[in-house]
């Protein structure tokens, strides 16, 4: 079975996340539409949860977009969405074929004086013209080098904060939007979450004790930073297991955001 036509676990706790605590994960914004991106998203659980949930929210125009990279688990996802329509009609949903790689290039750059800060430039598609709020994915770092592909596309893609907002102090966090991403907890698959705390840095004080359960990272007090540049961090992070005796599994929650480091 190709792996992008089947429902993982993950997407199941994320949705479920998304239903129980819509305040959370699809905030309120003013005079404009709410965007959403799903990364990754196979069968589209995540996007149709969140085009559900938004359906009984009319004060939340929305535009989600479900996205993953092969052509049949685009034709899956578009069937999906047609068959669990209608959302409502301030909600839209769609599905676009997104290429990780693709945001790449900027990243890989030798010039030394590139910086996360300056955004890469998007894949030409009128989908991508405007930045997210929010993005999802869940189950989607299956080799190492992928959550790099993944940083660099979130770093294109979520919004930024005002260009002329100057940060207060180091470990601000910079601005509402956010990267939510489930993984989970495999034994065989350790360098995979690994890659992801390697990736997005950790907002760290000397009391870490490199990611206890439930463990939150929001004390930024008395942390040592280096100067100050934007960047996507891990804001968040703990984990969670499901009371699901079919499929007993840990999984890592994990909220990314910009950040003043």
């Amino acid at each position: 079975m190709h792996l992008g036509v089947q429902t993982w676990g993950s997407a199941s706790v994320l949705a479920q996340l998304i239903a129980s605590r819509p305040d959370t994960y699809l905030p309120v914004v003013s005079s404009r539409l709410l965007r959403v991106l799903e990364l990754g998203a196979g069968t589209g659980l995540i996007s149709l949860a969140t085009a559900k949930v938004l359906g009984n929210r009319p004060d939340t125009p929305a535009e989600i977009i479900a996205s993953d990279h092969d052509q049949a688990v685009i034709d899956n996802l578009r069937s999906n969405i047609a068959r669990n329509s209608p959302y409502g009609s301030h909600v839209k949903l769609s599905a676009m074929q997104l290429d990780w790689q693709s945001f790449l290039t900027p990243m890989n750059t030798r010039d030394e004086s590139y910086q996360e800060s300056t955004p890469p430039i998007p894949p030409c598609d009128a989908l991508l013209d405007h930045q997210f709020d929010v993005i999802f994915g869940a189950d989607v770092v299956y080799e190492p080098h992928q959550a790099f592909w993944i940083k660099a596309t979130v770093s294109s893609l979520l919004r930024r904060p005002h260009a002329q907002t100057v940060p207060k102090a180091p470990g601000e966090i910079a601005s509402d939007s956010r990267f939510h991403l489930v993984i989970p907890l495999r034994a065989t698959h350790e360098p995979e979450s690994a890659s992801v705390f390697a990736t997005f840095p950790r907002l760290k004080c000397g009391n870490d004790d490199n990611g206890s359960k439930g463990k939150s990272y929001n004390d930024h007090a008395a942390c040592e930073m280096p100067p100050l540049t934007l960047a996507l961090a891990m804001i968040h992070n703990e984990e969670l297991e499901p009371n699901d005796r079919r499929r007993p599994m840990r999984y890592l929650l994990c909220e990314i955001g910009w950040v003043y480091l």
